[in-house]
C-alpha cells in the first residue's frame, strides 16, 4: 500500500514536470522570423499605407525617398558594396533615391485598412566576386514622401543581404531588415499612416419672410496642390446612421467640383480631404437673401448683399487648417430674407366700402335728430 502511494507520487511529479517543460517549449515553436526571400537577385520590401485615419479618401499616388548606405561590419558580416545596387548609380543611392508608387499598386487584401505595395531593390551579384559569399550589411532609411498628410517612418533600419555561391556564379539568397541589434524586430514591411480631414457645410435661413423649405444651390471646388490625392467622398445629413456617400475623383489638375443644394437645417459632409487641400464655396445668386458665413478653416468671407452678376456671389475660401494645424473644419451659411416689411393683405380694400357707408349713415342720423329737436 505504501509502495503504491510512493509510486503514485513519483508518477504525478514526473507528469507535472513533463507538462511544465512542454509549456515552456511552446514559444520556441511559435517564434516567427521575417526573412525576405530573394527573387532574380532582387529583394522586395513591403510598403504599407495605413488608411484607417483617412476615412473616405482613396489611396494617394506617392513618391517615397530612401537612402541606402554601407553598414558597419561585424563578426561574420561584411560591409555592403554600394556598387552592387542596380536601382540607380552608387552616388545617387548614397544621396537618396526615389521610388514612385502608383495608387493602383496598393491592395488591401486583409480588408483592414492597410494597403500594401512592393519596393524592389535589385543587385548585381557579380559585384561580390572579389569578396565572396556571405552576409553584407547596409543601412536603409525612409527620408520623405511627396504626399501631404503622410507620416513617414524615419527609422534607420539595418539591411543584411545574404549572397550565395551558385557554382561559378553568385546570387542574392535572402535579406533581413531590422532596427535593433538583437534582431528582435525583424520585419518585411515599412508602414506609413495617411491622415485626411473633413469639411462640413450647413445652411440656416432667417428673416420674417425667410423660406425654410427653399433649396439654396452651392458649388464647392476643391484643389489639391501636390496632385497626389485621388478621391474623397461626400454625403448629405451628417446625423444619419448610414449616410449615402458619393465618391469624387480629383482630376489631373488636382481639382474636383461638387454641386449640392441645402435648405434650412440641412448639411453636407466631405470626408477624406488631404491636408493641403483648399476649397472655394460659392452660393448661387439669389437677390431676395443676404448671406453671411461663419466657421473654422475660412481664409476669406466675401458676401454679396444683393448679388446680380456672376462675379458678385456669396463666396468662402478656406482650407482644413486652423492656425496652421490640420483638423476637421465646418462652415455655416446663414441667409436672411431682405423683404421683412408686412405686405398688403387686401383686408383694407374689403372693409373700406362698409366703413364709408357706416360713416355716411352716422352723419345723416346726426342731422336728422338735430332737425327734430329744432322743430
Amino acid at each position: 500500500m505504501k509502495l503504491s502511494k510512493n509510486l503514485g507520487r513519483i508518477a504525478t511529479t514526473f507528469l507535472a514536470t513533463a507538462m511544465l517543460a512542454s509549456v515552456s517549449a511552446v514559444p520556441a515553436f511559435a517564434a516567427k522570423e521575417d526573412v525576405i526571400t530573394a527573387s532574380n537577385n532582387s529583394i522586395t520590401i513591403n510598403k504599407a499605407i495605413n488608411m484607417t485615419a483617412a476615412e473616405g479618401a482613396g489611396v494617394p499616388d506617392a513618391t517615397f525617398k530612401f537612402t541606402i548606405g554601407a553598414g558597419q561590419p561585424a563578426d561574420g558580416v561584411k560591409v555592403g558594396d554600394m556598387t552592387a545596387i542596380t536601382n540607380t548609380d552608387a552616388d545617387k543611392v548614397m544621396e537618396g533615391f526615389q521610388v514612385a508608387v502608383d495608387s493602383e499598386s496598393f491592395t488591401d487584401e486583409d480588408q483592414d485598412g492597410v494597403y500594401l505595395a512592393g519596393l524592389t531593390l535589385s543587385f548585381n551579384p557579380a559585384a561580390f566576386a572579389d569578396t565572396g559569399a556571405g552576409v553584407y550589411r547596409y543601412t536603409f532609411k525612409e527620408e520623405a514622401c511627396s504626399v501631404a498628410g503622410m507620416d513617414i517612418d524615419n527609422t534607420t533600419y539595418t539591411l543584411d543581404v545574404t549572397v550565395g555561391n551558385d557554382g561559378d556564379n553568385y546570387k542574392i539568397v535572402r535579406a533581413e531588415v531590422y532596427s535593433n541589434a538583437d534582431k528582435a524586430d525583424k520585419t518585411d514591411t515599412i508602414t506609413n499612416t495617411y491622415n485626411t480631414y473633413d469639411l462640413t457645410l450647413d445652411k440656416k435661413v432667417d428673416g420674417l419672410l425667410g423660406d425654410k423649405t427653399k433649396d439654396f444651390a452651392f458649388t464647392i471646388v476643391f484643389t489639391n496642390p501636390d496632385k497626389s490625392a485621388t478621391s474623397f467622398q461626400w454625403a448629405y445629413d451628417t446625423d444619419a446612421v448610414t449616410p449615402s456617400y458619393t465618391t469624387v475623383n480629383f482630376g489631373e489638375d488636382g481639382k474636383a467640383t461638387v454641386d449640392v443644394s441645402l435648405a434650412h437645417g440641412e448639411d453636407v459632409i466631405f470626408k477624406g480631404l488631404p491636408e493641403d487641400v483648399t476649397y472655394v464655396i460659392t452660393e448661387a445668386e439669389n437677390s431676395e437673401y443676404v448671406a453671411s458665413a461663419t466657421g473654422t478653416g475660412m481664409n476669406e468671407n466675401v458676401v454679396g448683399s444683393n448679388p446680380s452678376t456672376d462675379s458678385d456671389k456669396k463666396v468662402v475660401n478656406g482650407d482644413v487648417k486652423v492656425e496652421n494645424v490640420a483638423q476637421d473644419v465646418a462652415v455655416s451659411y446663414t441667409n436672411v430674407n431682405v423683404n421683412d416689411e408686412t405686405p398688403a393683405t387686401g383686408i383694407a380694400m374689403n372693409v373700406a366700402p362698409y366703413a364709408l357707408l357706416v360713416a355716411v349713415a352716422g352723419v345723416a342720423c346726426f342731422f336728422f335728430l338735430r332737425k327734430r329737436r329744432e322743430d
